[in-house]
């Protein structure tokens, strides 16, 4: 997996020389920005300060361990994926570490490819939820201006009607008044064709957006003929 996207990665383990060379490879490896804590009260001051994407975590450390930092992260509503590291596995800290949403384990003595291949999958898996999400809200967006574009809708028709009304009645000594009448009705025409654009966005949340290809340009609005 490419790694471009510069995912901030918290690894928190006990043991130095472990940290060091952990931090060593994923920084040669990958272009992920790579935070460091030998304990878990570091891990915290870090998480409350920085917007980590994903935490590799010791699961036996002394006071804040991996399982107490998981469910710091579940507390905090966080959406932080984890990784438990550990060389005790049991039973019983498996269903802990599951119950509070540990993304995957890595057991201890483990190949730093492994590690690496672990870590590539969990930000993979970020992506797609990031990508999910902004769908999503996108989604949500586009319907309620669709609904709001059709409000908007129906009172321009009312006012074009009501303008049209005015130009076929007017006499002709009066052509200024008509002038302005006319330049009234075609902007609410651009207004309307405005709209018309606004709700093609619905059509478009189908398909990956590109900044190259803007949904919506006001600027290529013209009346209607």
């Amino acid at each position: 997996m490419e790694n471009s996207k510069n995912e901030k990665i918290l690894v928190v383990e006990d043991e130095e020389y472990q940290l060091k060379s952990l931090k060593i490879f994923l920084k040669n490896e990958t272009k992920y920005k790579i935070f460091t804590a030998g304990n878990g009260k570091e891990a915290i001051e870090i998480i409350n300060s920085k917007d980590i994407d994903l935490i590799l975590t010791d699961l036996k450390m002394p006071g804040i361990g991996g399982i107490e930092l998981s469910e710091y992260v579940r507390n905090k509503s966080l959406d932080i994926p984890v990784i438990a590291m550990t060389a005790f596995v049991s039973l019983n800290s498996a269903i802990d570490a599951l119950k509070l949403g540990v993304y995957d384990y890595l057991i201890k003595p483990y190949e730093l490819d492994m590690v690496l291949i672990v870590i590539n999958r969990a930000i993979e898996r970020i992506r797609l939820t990031k990508k999910a999400n902004e769908s999503q809200k996108l989604s949500v967006i586009t319907e309620a201006a669709v609904t709001l574009s059709h409000e908007i809708n129906n009172l321009l028709a009312g006012i074009m009607g009501n303008l049209e009304l005015l130009l076929h009645d007017f006499p002709d000594d009066k052509e200024k008044v008509k002038k302005e009448m006319k330049i009234a009705l075609e902007h609410s025409q651009k207004i309307a064709e405005v709209v018309r654009k606004f709700q093609e966005v619905n059509k478009s949340v189908k398909t990956e957006y590109s900044s190259k290809h803007p949904i919506l340009d006001l600027s290529e609005a013209s009346p209607s003929k």
